[in-house]
């Protein structure tokens, strides 16, 4: 819900690909953002020049380039907040504490995925 609300704004783009795609929770989330193919990404950059942007078109089945890299955005920087905390035997992150500006923030970094790992 965090995600969805806090990090996504509730975007309409955003809330359609979960619609589209059958997306109820974390479990759902994590294992269509982990198998997003590269080769079905269509580009905002191919489409519009150079700039992306939140693109407010209609979700076709795939991502545009700025959507796919805010899903792996998400992912990655839960785990890197997971990390942060600890092992998840001493309990999952509590990731309201992370609010919008520094989910985007991080997202501004260009970071590269950071895998959850135990």
């Amino acid at each position: 819900y965090h995600i969805k609300a806090a990090w996504m704004r509730n975007h309409p783009y955003f809330l359609r690909v979960l619609s589209e795609e059958g997306i109820n929770n974390w479990y759902d989330f994590m294992d269509f953002t982990l198998n997003l193919d590269e080769n079905t990404i269509n580009s905002v950059k191919n489409r519009k020049g150079s700039n992306e942007e939140e693109d407010d078109e209609d979700y076709n089945g795939t991502l545009t380039s700025y959507w796919r890299k805010r899903f792996r955005y998400a992912l990655s920087y839960i785990n890197e907040l997971q990390i942060e905390h600890g092992v998840m035997n001493k309990g999952h992150v509590d990731i309201g504490d992370s609010d919008y500006f520094e989910f985007c923030n991080y997202c501004d970094g260009v970071p590269p995925f950071q895998p959850y790992s135990n």
